[in-house]
């Protein structure tokens, strides 16, 4: 999340933004919720300050410190709180956080844990193939998945037509 917050920093025309923070958040209001099957997403609006020289250390300590106080308040999501700003607003322009930061990190433990596998070595070398993902109002969103054999999958879905040409790849 820093990483992706440092990049989009050197991208962005201001220092302050907003990252939208998806959350999974399959609260225990049930004793049989984890055989649930459903969406359990939540968001936090993170807000990202890149105004002072840190280092990226000093960035990320910064950064988790202000997740972990805005996660304090997350049965308020960044839904609830886009709904309140309009409302404030009395029908002023519409509000976009549309740059997300969704992390599957940790997910894939219970499934190394559950699942017999013939060949963990087979792991190491699966690759994704294809990914495709329908969001709507997210004009980038930054996925990071734990595969099962412990590496780490990076990738941005992004609307290019968003953004100048080429800025994507660059």
């Amino acid at each position: 999340l820093t990483v992706f917050a440092e990049i989009l920093g050197r991208w962005s025309r201001t220092k302050r933004f907003v990252v939208n923070v998806t959350m999974m958040n399959r609260l225990p209001v049930h004793e049989e919720v984890e055989q649930l099957v459903g969406e359990f997403t939540s968001n936090v609006l993170l807000e990202i300050d890149a105004t002072r020289e840190a280092s990226l250390a000093e960035r990320a300590q910064a950064i988790k410190t202000q997740l972990q106080s805005d996660l304090r308040h997350g049965l308020f999501s960044g839904v609830d709180f886009i709904r309140e700003l309009l409302r404030a607003r009395s029908g002023g322009s519409a509000v976009r956080m549309d740059v997300v930061f969704t992390s599957y990190l940790r997910f894939a433990e219970p499934y190394r844990k559950n699942y017999t596998w013939r060949n963990v070595e087979d792991l190491s070398t699966a690759r994704l193939g294809y990914n495709h993902t329908r969001t709507s109002q997210v004009a980038i969103d930054h996925q990071a998945c734990e595969m099962l054999d412990g590496s780490v999958l990076l990738w941005w879905d992004c609307v290019d037509e968003v953004f100048p040409p080429r800025m994507m790849d660059d």
